[in-house]
């Protein structure tokens, strides 16, 4: 797993089906995939890679799905960061659940 943010503009692509496929087969969805993402995002390009999940239905079946990202050519600025919300003012307080749900306060009127 990625441990960095996603470049700002970054988007996936994905495709399922159920049951195994050939590799002429699994060559054919990458097309597809490609072809869509020129067609509905022209200034993107496949970022650093793609990932494959498959699952087990009470039968027993393989159920997949592919992803496949894409970023812009040039990043236009760094991406956002989660972990510190970008230095952002009193992040520490972000989720406070005695602030934000105003657990045993009494309420100011004005």
């Amino acid at each position: 797993m990625r441990d960095t943010p996603h470049p700002i503009g970054y988007v996936e692509i994905q495709r399922a089906w159920v049951g195994s496929y050939s590799a002429a087969e699994f060559e054919a969805i990458l097309d597809d995939v490609r072809a869509q993402a020129m067609r509905e995002y022209p200034g993107l390009v496949p970022s650093d890679g793609a990932r494959l999940e498959s699952t087990l239905d009470g039968a027993g079946v393989q159920h997949y799905t592919l992803y496949v990202g894409f970023a812009p050519r040039v990043q236009s600025s760094e991406p956002l960061n989660p972990r510190n919300l970008n230095n952002a003012e009193h992040a520490d307080k972000i989720g406070d659940p005695g602030r934000d749900l105003a657990i045993g306060m009494k309420e100011q009127k004005f």
